[in-house]
């Protein structure tokens, strides 16, 4: 098994902190041991910046970039529930749904997006008012009378 250098004096380096950080006696700290235990959560923080817990006073907030390190802080979100399509594209400061532009009176659509309209397009919802239009046309839109009472002899003579 071949290991580099660098790789063996790595692991050296890092076993001589975690021996010295097991050492620290944190019930009874001195000056000297609080700079070794800082020492050494720096080491270890520098080295494995994931698996380290956030310390208040080692947090290095104020040199933040816009990049990598600054998307942990992102906490309010931008989007929320739209009452119109239901789907979280809601934009709270701007008041406007990026998914169905609600409160535009017109749905939010375009024809470049062929697969986006087959989606949203008649029939893919309850359509409460339009299933029931091809049953009301086969009696030519009658409203208001009485059915007329079906007979056991009609039936077995239809078949």
């Amino acid at each position: 098994l071949l290991v580099s250098n660098s790789l063996l004096r790595f692991a050296r380096t890092l076993e001589r902190y975690i021996t010295k950080w097991a050492s620290l006696d944190l019930r009874n700290p001195n000056r000297a041991e609080d700079d070794d235990y800082i020492n050494c959560l720096l080491f270890v923080r520098e080295k494995f910046p994931a698996t380290t817990p956030n310390l208040g006073f080692l947090s290095a907030t104020e040199d933040m970039g816009k990049g990598t390190g600054s998307f942990g802080k992102r906490r309010n979100k931008t989007h929320t529930l739209c009452v119109r399509c239901g789907r979280r594209s809601f934009h709270l400061q701007k008041s406007r749904c990026s998914a169905c532009a609600y409160p535009a009176a017109r749905l939010r659509k375009y024809n470049w997006s062929e697969k986006a309209l087959r989606r949203k397009t008649t029939g893919t919802g309850r359509m409460r008012y339009l299933r029931n239009v091809p049953r009301r046309f086969k009696s030519n839109f009658t409203e208001g009378t009485q059915a007329a009472p079906r007979r056991k002899g009609t039936a077995a003579a239809a078949s």
